[in-house]
């Protein structure tokens, strides 16, 4: 057992039996352990085993294509086929991918039709069947499908007749056996059906199909009829069957009733027992349908008036509140009994209160009444006080300002009506604004609170969210509107009645905020064994270091537990440190004792980055651009499996290295901006050249175009590359320009080949005239036609160039014996231009050739 199996996990363990035995031993939860043993264990018994129990989709496809054993590559397919039919079946709660996407991923065209066929998922199953193209699966799904419709489709997408006979005989519905039955043309096939298919119909239908069916094969009268009232039945049974979709009761019990008084009309006929039953099974839906909804109604009744009681008995206690406040208000002015008696016993020399300071004096109690009444009540507005204030002017017109008058002190007792009054109204006004303000500042934070609590719940159902943050901060809005409601005493009714939204809204959010608290706090606990393991990992670590002398693999042994420890997620609060201080006291204790190998380590690895710096800069001043690029990606992934450098030195190494590859890239990309000019220049000139390039390919001039465009393209080739965005454009115009010529000139060629055929033959045939000549006795005649001969062959142009030399010295050897006397000698030279043969005539240049076939010999 080496050292590392301390730390590892144990699917990671150096023994291979061990391996297996905890292989066996996982389950399909276990997803990360079984995905690392597929893709990393060296040992294949493993691996088939690891593949039968993943649940990696991607892994598993790649496995079954790249893993070296055969065996791992076939349970991977065959694992993966399992899981994708599981999920299109619908059979799998825990399915990794939705059934339709699951379909589109299946390989096997057995599982295309199992799916096809019997998946519970709907969408699925035209999914299948749509990919779905062999015969027999197709037939599997139209005699066994779940509904109608697709095995009806997949009917209607067979053509074999022997396929379809089968459909016809097997299918148990009367409407895929007929449906099968109209494609079948075989008489032989039909006749089967007619002995040997399950429904009765397909089989009446397949005799009535057959050419030598007797006359008595035709349904009777009864029989007829009684295929009439079916149909009458089915089409009552659809009509029913559309009012599931429909609330409207009155409406669904008036056609209810009405169909039950047509099936009683109709009444039973033979073989209608499934109608029968389809029709008692639409009753019985829509009667369960109409209790539930009248049982749905009488909650929401129920809580509706529960809601209009408490809102009546809200708006009675505001009334009750308002009356009292009004008949303090409104109350007339009368004098207080106890002023009359002191007015009765006033001393005789004081004088006595009229009526008027009697009248001020119960205005002034009225307000003061009122001022101390308006936290509570919202009748008390600044219009009632403004009418205060009138009517007390009428009685004292000599009132100034409410400011001057109550504070004025002067001569004037302290409790005259006027001040008394005037300070009361400047106090009844500063509440009556701060109750408004109040108000307000309540009424904005209710409503910032509903909106924040509305968008929780818009963003989907508040059972099922998860976002803290906003729930927290909802809540908290929340809270702040409460404080400042209760502040206010006899709060108005709609604000009350949006506060009461929040309150709903904010005891379902805080309900769900307490679960997700809750959820969180077991999560913690149950993060618990992950880090006292790792713990227990690094403690054991720090034993067995003083008897193992090789230790540079600790750091990074290290390393990887601190990243676990990382990713293992959260602790309780109340374990959270005691923890953290044991790991990190047991990582720094195994960390010191490693550390002069660690540090020999590190200055080998000093050497080998500085040598690595040492390539990079002598490859930095390279101009092989694609040469140099690849060999500094080469010393960059090396770099990375360098470990670390001693820590002094370690980011002056980066600095350096990363410089000579800066540098060198910089300079390429100096090149390519000089290049990209370049190429704008090469452009240009590729653009003249096609231009030049169009106006020769409508020339005729064969020699002298053909050298042009040579020279043309001699031209492009020693011009560099365009932009990169133009150069296959440019190429494509140059070269059809080209083809254009050339094309041109191998036509006319052709056309003058042509005519040289034809003019070899002419002039055959004057050979043919000239030999026979030749052999008349009557030399002086033949002489004179021969002459004519030689002017017809000089009219005739150009033969082929192989065949010229040939036919020439045929004709000329007819001329010399038709020219020679007895002794062998000449009589007469030939005419002019056909001394030297047809052979140089052959070498005139084509483009004259061209311009006049007749030529000149």
């Amino acid at each position: 057992m080496g050292l590392l199996d301390f730390f590892r996990p144990a699917w990671r363990h150096s023994n291979s039996d061990i391996r297996l035995d905890v292989v066996r031993g996982l389950t399909e939860d276990d997803d990360r352990a079984l995905a690392e043993v597929v893709a990393r264990d060296a040992d294949s018994r493993i691996r088939r085993l690891a593949v039968k129990k993943l649940r990696d989709l991607d892994l598993l496809a790649d496995t079954a294509k790249r893993d070296s054993d055969g065996e791992v590559r076939e349970n991977a397919a065959s694992r993966c086929d399992s899981l994708l039919r599981r999920a299109a079946m619908g059979t799998d709660d825990q399915a990794l991918v939705e059934p339709v996407e699951a379909v589109k991923r299946l390989q096997q065209p057995t599982t295309l039709m199992e799916v096809a066929r019997d998946s519970r998922n709907p969408e699925a199953r035209w999914a299948a069947l749509g990919r779905l193209s062999d015969p027999k699966s197709l037939a599997q799904v139209a005699i066994k499908g779940k509904e109608l419709p697709e095995r009806l489709a997949a009917v209607s997408r067979l053509s074999d007749e022997a396929v379809l006979a089968e459909i016809a005989i097997a299918s148990d519905h009367r409407a895929v056996g007929l449906a099968a039955l109209v494609g079948i043309k075989n008489e032989d096939k039909i006749r089967d059906i007619e002995k040997n298919a399950r429904g009765k119909a397909v089989r009446q239908e397949a005799r009535t199909r057959l050419p030598d069916a007797p006359a008595d094969v035709a349904p009777s009268r009864n029989a007829a009829e009684a295929k009439r009232e079916r149909q009458r039945l089915l089409e009552i049974c659809i009509q029913l069957e559309q009012t599931r979709r429909t609330d409207d009761w009155a409406a669904t019990s008036a056609r209810l009733a009405t169909a039950e008084d047509r099936w009683s009309e109709v009444g039973r006929v033979p073989g209608d027992e499934a109608l029968q039953k389809r029709f008692e099974g639409i009753r019985a839906d829509f009667a369960a349908r109409r209790q539930g909804a009248e049982r749905a109604e009488k909650v929401r009744q129920a809580h509706e008036e529960e809601t209009r009681q408490k809102r009546l008995a809200e708006q009675e206690t505001q009334r009750r509140r308002a009356a009292e406040s009004k008949a303090v208000a409104d109350a007339p002015v009368v004098v207080a009994p106890v002023v009359e008696k002191a007015v009765a016993e006033a001393p005789r020399d004081v004088a006595p209160i009229d009526e008027k300071t009697l009248a001020l004096t119960a205005l002034c109690g009225r307000l003061d009444t009122a001022r101390r009444a308006i936290p509570a009540l919202s009748e008390v507005t600044t219009e009632r006080l403004d009418a205060w204030e009138a009517e007390f002017r009428a009685l004292d017109p000599d009132a100034g300002s409410v400011d001057a008058a109550a504070e004025s002190t002067g001569d004037e007792p302290s409790l005259t009506p006027r001040r008394r009054f005037f300070t009361s109204l400047r106090q009844a006004r500063k509440q009556l604004s701060d109750r408004q303000a109040a108000l307000a500042a309540a009424h904005k934070a209710v409503t910032e609170s509903l909106q924040a609590l509305t968008a929780l719940s818009e963003a989907g159902p508040i059972e099922a969210s998860t976002n803290r943050k906003a729930m927290d901060a909802a809540l908290k809005r929340a809270r702040q509107a409460a404080k400042t409601v209760a502040l206010i005493q006899g709060a108005p009714a709609d604000l009350q009645a949006t506060f009461a939204q929040v309150r709903t809204l904010a005891d379902a959010v805080d309900a769900r905020l307490a679960a997700l608290i809750e959820e969180d706090r077991w999560r913690r606990w149950a993060n618990l064994p992950k880090f006292e393991t790792l713990i227990k990992e690094a403690e054991a670590l720090v034993e067995v270091l003083d008897t193992v002398e090789e230790k540079a693999a600790v750091p990074s042994l290290l390393k990887e537990m601190q990243g676990r420890w990382k990713a293992a997620g959260t602790l309780p609060a109340e374990r959270s440190q005691e923890l953290w201080q044991r790991f990190s006291k047991a990582c720094d204790a195994a960390f010191a004792k490693c550390a002069g190998d660690v540090a020999a380590e590190r200055a080998d690895n000093q050497k080998k980055k500085e040598d690595l710096c040492e390539k990079a800069e002598f490859l930095k001043e390279g101009t092989d651009w694609k040469a140099v690029s690849d060999a500094l990606k080469g010393l960059q992934d090396e770099w990375k499996t360098v470990g670390p450098a001693p820590e002094v030195h370690q980011e002056a190494l980066w600095t350096r290295f990363r410089a000579a590859q800066d540098f060198f890239y910089a300079r390429r990309t100096e090149n390519d901006k000089a290049r990209d000019a370049e190429r704008v220049t090469n452009g240009t000139k590729k653009t003249q050249l096609c231009v030049e390039a169009e106006r020769l390919a409508s020339s005729t001039d064969w020699r002298g175009g053909g050298e042009a465009f040579k020279a043309l393209q001699e031209q492009w080739k020693a011009t560099g590359p365009a932009p990169r965005d133009k150069n296959e454009e440019l190429w494509m115009r140059f070269r059809s320009a080209c083809d254009r010529f050339f094309q041109a000139r191998q036509a006319a060629f052709a056309v003058a080949d042509a005519e040289r055929v034809v003019n070899l033959k002419k002039k055959e045939d004057l050979c043919v005239e000239a030999e026979a000549l030749a052999k008349g006795e009557d030399r002086e005649a033949a002489r004179n036609t021969v002459r004519e001969l030689q002017r017809r062959w000089k009219l005739v142009g150009h033969v082929p160039r192989e065949d010229a030399d040939k036919v020439w010295g045929r004709f000329r050897t007819a001329c010399d014996l038709i020219f020679q006397d007895p002794e062998g000698e000449s009589l007469q030279d030939l005419p002019a231009g056909l001394a030297d043969g047809d052979g140089f005539t052959n070498r005139l240049p084509m483009e004259r050739l061209i311009a006049d076939p007749s030529g000149d010999n």
